[in-house]
């Protein structure tokens, strides 16, 4: 799912280009269907009855024209100009979207304990320490976020030799993945890292 972006003083920009309701309405639709559709703004015949809802769309889209919100880029073609700056690129989503796959992924894959490739944080040999990690579920919950610190559900490592015994203070994990969270923010009770989180 994508979302269309409308800044604070989206409507006084039309009004004080004068737009009509009619042409209004139409630029509001036309903006919604572009960031469905992901095509960086461009509109044809098919997408304007797809998704214009108005009685007389002509009319409108010519004064959008005129009023420099659209420009139209062919016959039965429009690329909306007036808002799109605040807009995603479709390349941008795609990226998100892929990004958010590989880690909802990851989370899958450690949720069902199915091994996957070694992290930065395992080594083997040279008697170096390997991190072990283990789950330590308590009663409560809560947003995960950097902007919802919970310190009731926290993932915990703990530096292990390879004789078996521990050392070290527990370090909480990354809800999704599972990487040591810096120790500032682990301090304070966040779950996640910031590049973890899902985009809005």
């Amino acid at each position: 799912m994508t979302w269309l972006k409308l800044s604070d003083d989206y409507a006084a920009e039309c009004e004080r280009a004068r737009l009509s309701d009619a042409a209004f309405r139409c630029h509001t639709e036309a903006l919604l269907e572009v960031m469905r559709l992901e095509t960086g703004g461009a509109l044809d015949r098919t997408s304007i009855r797809r998704a214009i809802t108005i009685a007389d769309p002509d009319t409108a889209i010519t004064e959008l024209v005129s009023k420099r919100f659209w420009a139209e880029t062919g016959p039965g073609q429009w690329t909306i100009v007036h808002h799109m700056i605040h807009q995603a690129e479709p390349d941008v989503l795609a990226a998100r979207r892929q990004a958010t796959a590989e880690r909802a992924r990851k989370y899958r894959r450690k949720l069902a304990k199915i091994p996957g490739p070694p992290g930065p944080g395992s080594q083997t040999g040279n008697g170096v320490t390997s991190r072990v990690t283990s789950r330590v579920t308590l009663v409560g919950s809560g947003l995960v976020g950097t902007g919802n610190p919970n310190p009731h559900q926290r993932e915990q490592i703990q530096d292990t030799d390879q004789a078996g015994n521990t050392s070290g203070p527990e370090i909480p994990c990354c809800r999704i993945c599972g990487e040591p969270l810096d120790r500032e923010l682990a301090e304070l009770g966040y779950l996640t890292h910031a590049s973890c989180e899902p985009d809005p």
